[in-house]
């Protein structure tokens, strides 16, 4: 056998073996298979969404807020006008006996104010009262009124300066045969006065004032010392 014979029988059974290692051979799954056998899961997405809390109480909005929410106005923190107000009137009744008989007191007199702040506040009040001597079956009245103003400043949270100016008319015959007719007088009062709370806004005070220099006229010539009381609110 010669050399050719032996090399075509090498090749044929190198193509036998090919042969059979291709057809052992096991191919691998393709792409689209491996995708089908997967399930796609859904994507799922988050949003930022605001829901409305409806359990919290409506509040009330304070006065201004409607404005603020529109125009970018802020509320007024400034108190309203009448918070600052003060009334009150001095209350008094008194009675005594003197050389010329018994005497019946009684002071009726209201007065306003308006507190600047914390610590001072200005008012305006109207005067009246009456005193009536009764000597056996005489009597006489004597009614004294007008109007005055004052400035107050308060010192540790109850007691309170008072400066007070006030125009008053006295009736003849006021202090004897001194005064002929009715005359005016003007009287300048300094003094230190106390307060006290009675509930939310009500409360009662007590002044005690000095007449710097009374007239010959003036209901408080030969005493210049002048008692005050009575209630107040919101002072």
């Amino acid at each position: 056998m010669n050399k050719l014979s032996i090399s075509f029988i090498l090749l044929l059974f190198c193509g036998f073996l090919r042969a059979q290692t291709d057809t052992a051979r096991v191919n691998p799954p393709t792409p689209d298979s491996t995708q089908n056998s997967v399930q796609k899961q859904p994507e799922t997405t988050t949003t930022n969404t605001v829901v409305p809390d409806n359990t919290k109480p409506n509040r009330k909005r304070p006065k201004g807020y409607e404005d603020y929410v529109k125009n970018g106005k802020r509320p007024s923190t400034k108190p309203p006008f009448t918070d600052n107000v003060y009334y009150g009137c001095n209350l008094q009744l008194g009675f005594y006996g003197t050389t010329f008989g018994n005497a019946l007191y009684y002071d009726v007199s209201p007065h306003a104010g308006y507190k600047f702040g914390e610590f001072f506040s200005l008012g305006v009040q109207v005067i009246y009262n009456n005193t009536t001597y009764t000597s056996g079956t005489q009597r006489v009245n004597y009614n004294i009124f007008g109007i005055g103003g004052f400035g107050r400043a308060l010192m540790f949270d109850r007691f309170f300066l008072q400066a007070e100016y006030d125009i008053l008319s006295i009736p003849a015959r006021y202090l004897g045969n001194s005064i002929a007719s009715r005359q005016v007088s003007d009287e300048k009062l300094v003094g230190l006065g106390y307060k006290s709370p009675l509930g939310d806004k009500l409360g009662y005070f007590f002044v005690i004032l000095y007449d710097i220099q009374p007239a010959i006229y003036s209901p408080y010539f030969y005493n210049p010392i002048v008692y005050r009381a009575g209630l107040s609110w919101n002072f």
